[in-house]
C-alpha cells in the first residue's frame, strides 16, 4: 500500500497503525519511506498479515491504470481524493509536474495519504497519487499529491488487483 511518507514519523518504529473507535489496530509496517520536497512524498507499506480486508477498489471503483504526467495533462480529469478525514472532494487540475500533481479539492490535516484518482468514463478509476500536502489562494484550496506512476516505476511495483 502506498501512503504518504511523511506519516512515518518515528523513523525507529516502523508500525502503521489505523485509528478506530474500539482503538487502534496495526495494519501493517513502513517498508519504505521517502519525502523529497520537491520530487515525491511517498511510504510503502506491506500489509501481509493485515485484517484489513484487501481491496483493489477506492470508492467502489475498480483501479484498473496508473496515470502518468503525461497522461494527466494530455487527458485534463477532474481528480478525486478519499481522505481519512474529510472524505471525498473532487475538482479540475492546477499544475502537474514529472512527480507531482496539484488540484483543487478540500482536505485538511490527517488526510495524508489519501489516494488521488481520476473516475474513468466506463465506471472505473485510474490510479492517479497519494496527497500530501495543500495550499491555499484567493480562490480556495490547492491539494498537491505524489504522483505514484514514477515512484511505482523506481520502487519496481506494479498494480495490485
Amino acid at each position: 500500500m502506498l501512503t504518504a511518507g511523511h506519516c512515518r514519523r518515528d523513523p525507529a518504529n516502523d508500525t502503521v497503525i489505523q485509528r478506530t473507535p474500539m482503538g487502534d489496530r496495526v495494519i501493517g509496517r513502513y517498508v519504505r519511506s521517502e519525502v523529497q520536497p520537491g520530487v515525491h512524498d511517498m511510504g510503502l507499506v506491506d500489509l501481509a498479515g493485515s485484517t484489513v480486508p484487501l481491496v483493489s477498489d477506492v470508492d467502489a471503483m475498480r483501479v484498473t491504470r496508473v496515470m502518468t504526467a503525461d497522461d494527466v495533462r494530455r487527458e485534463q480529469p477532474q481528480l478525486c481524493k478519499s481522505g481519512a478525514r474529510t472524505g471525498l472532494s473532487c475538482g479540475p487540475v492546477t499544475a502537474v509536474t514529472d512527480t507531482q500533481v496539484s488540484f483543487r479539492a478540500w482536505d485538511d490535516l490527517g488526510d495524508s495519504g489519501a489516494p488521488v484518482y481520476a473516475r474513468q468514463p466506463d465506471g472505473t478509476a485510474a490510479a492517479v497519487g497519494i496527497l500530501y500536502a495543500h495550499t491555499d489562494d484567493a480562490f480556495g484550496r490547492i491539494v498537491h499529491a505524489s504522483l505514484v506512476a514514477p515512484v511505482m516505476n523506481q520502487w519496481g511495483l506494479s498494480l495490485w488487483s
